[in-house]
């Protein structure tokens, strides 16, 4: 199992455990029986102590006609290494493809890109979009159990490019800022044998100003929520709860300001979920 305990996939390790164990068991092969499972007993210690870092998640766009044909005018999203930011991938990959180009934006190149006798490099980052199923709701359950079925077995990635639509309000410039958002869905989640996997297509839809809004709400309060886990994890000193909750309510009164300026889109967002 180097892979799983690699990347420290240890739940994925355990069901494996137990499929051993239940042969081994059936085989009255005592020796093995205790070895597999004194093995399911570290990995679930490993869960409970050990600190997993959350990996940062990027699209690759390789264009032009002197890429590979693997690769030629395909698009991926790679699983980066523990503490790689955009930054430290985009450098890995130019070395690996010194005669590419990096492109500078996030927008889908046209065919003379496609065509063209050249290597175009496209990296920016992505946001994994776990299946809510996956996740454990259960209130006990430790948020750092939480962040492992957030992050892993995942198979849609998306981006935001923000615009504004109809004329800017010239008090607030936010009430017209919509979203544009790109989700990717791939051929096979990840992590895999691979860190990379194809996008097999992509759907786009319009975020309005009031759903951005309630969208950056719960991305603040699960941030929040993932620090103080760490905190009481013991991953870092002192008390910061106080600072959470007082986060919290900032972005909720945020929130709530914005809605009382919006009354004909609340009917479509429900705040109490938050």
């Amino acid at each position: 199992m180097p892979l799983r305990t690699n990347l420290q996939c240890w739940e994925y390790g355990i069901s494996l455990c137990r499929e051993l164990a239940f042969q081994y068991e059936t085989l009255y092969d005592y020796q093995s029986l205790s070895w597999i499972r004194k093995m399911e007993a570290a990995y679930y210690d490993n869960i409970i102590e050990q600190q997993r870092i959350e990996p940062e998640f990027f699209r690759m766009g390789f264009y032009g006609r002197k890429f590979p044909f693997f690769l030629r005018n395909k698009e991926f999203v790679c699983r980066g290494y523990d503490y790689e930011r955009l930054e430290d991938f985009q450098q890995r990959m130019l070395g690996e493809f010194p005669q590419a180009i990096a492109m500078q934006h996030p927008n889908q190149p046209d065919d003379t890109i496609l065509q063209s006798d050249a290597q175009y490099l496209q990296i920016y980052a992505v946001t994994p979009v776990s299946d809510i199923s996956d996740v454990p709701q259960l209130e006990r359950v430790p948020e750092r159990i939480k962040s492992f079925y957030r992050i892993n077995n995942v198979s849609r990635f998306h981006y935001d490019r923000p615009f504004h639509k109809g004329p800017k309000d010239r008090e607030n410039e936010f009430r017209s800022l919509w979203i544009e958002r790109t989700t990717l869905i791939l051929s096979r989640p990840l992590p895999g044998i691979s860190r990379w996997a194809e996008v097999e297509r992509r759907e786009v839809v319009e975020v309005s100003p009031l759903e951005n809004a309630i969208y950056v709400v719960e991305n603040k309060t699960q941030e929040l929520r993932t620090l103080i886990s760490q905190y009481q994890h013991r991953q870092h000193h002192g008390n910061i709860n106080p600072l959470s909750i007082s986060l919290f309510n900032l972005f909720y009164k945020l929130a709530w300001d914005f809605v009382q300026q919006s009354p004909r889109d609340t009917e479509r967002i429900h705040l109490k979920d938050l």
